[in-house]
């Protein structure tokens, strides 16, 4: 028997090929198999290509589509979500794309993973998570509530903002108007100015939307996201029976 890894033990390469190998079954029986994250205390596996739902938010699986590497806890832009006309098993799964962000009006999540170009990871799509901050010269003590994507100050960190899509609850003394540092936050959040918004409760599935959204079904109990070029909602969290279909129960 394959002994287990025990908290600061490195992993041993039978313990690793157990592992990989298991998985390699799972996946020939069920097609996604597991995710394998290795960490210099042990690993965790989980369900490939799925969506996380956790008590503090959703956490799901995206492609790197910039140019530019992107870090853990930096926000990123969500360009779409990945599609294959010839290839339904992608089409089947939650996969944003996106992008390092250039625009105050970029629908924004926040790397859990490091995401090389043209790589997946993990990206925190709603909830709360950690996520880098920067503060803005109209405010150098940090007074102001709320951040958004500020260009002019960083595309690598959220900045402090009077008004914006994402509440900050807590932020390290090391953040600075020159120097980024770690900011716990809250979003999407409605009010609080401009560009905050809100998830819709809804009975039946609205139309494909012109840009990248997010719904709450009342039958379903479950958030779903669609962007332009999908025929129908996808589920962020356990799949079921619904559609997904505009018009369709929700």
């Amino acid at each position: 028997m394959i002994g287990k890894v025990q908290p600061g033990e490195p992993v041993k390469a039978e313990q690793m090929n157990y592992a990989i190998q298991g998985n390699q079954r799972l996946e020939s029986a069920s097609g996604n198999g597991l995710l394998l994250n290795v960490y210099k205390h042990g690993m965790t596996l989980n369900v490939a290509n799925a969506a996380e739902s956790k008590r503090d938010g959703i956490v799901v699986s995206a492609v790197n589509q910039g140019a530019t590497k992107i870090e853990p806890y930096e926000p990123v832009a969500v360009t779409g979500q990945a599609f294959d006309d010839n290839d339904d098993e992608i089409n089947d799964r939650v996969l944003l794309t996106v992008s390092v962000p250039s625009s105050e009006n970029d629908a924004i999540a926040v790397a859990l993973d490091s995401l090389d170009p043209n790589e997946g990871g993990r990206v925190f799509a709603l909830g709360v998570t950690l996520v880098y901050l920067r503060l803005n010269e109209d405010d150098k003590v940090g007074s102001y509530r709320f951040a958004g994507i500020n260009p002019a100050v960083a595309t690598n960190a959220l900045t402090l903002a009077e008004e914006g899509p994402v509440e900050v609850l807590w932020k390290d003394a090391t953040v600075s108007t020159t120097a980024r540092g770690l900011a716990l936050v809250r979003f999407p959040v409605g009010g609080g100015g401009g560009s905050g918004w809100q998830i819709e409760v809804v009975s039946t599935f609205p139309p494909i939307p012109s840009t990248p959204n997010l719904v709450f079904g009342s039958s379903s109990k479950q958030p779903w996201y669609a962007a332009p070029g999908m025929i129908a909602w996808k589920p962020m969290g356990d799949y079921t029976g619904f559609t997904g279909s505009p018009g369709s129960n929700a």
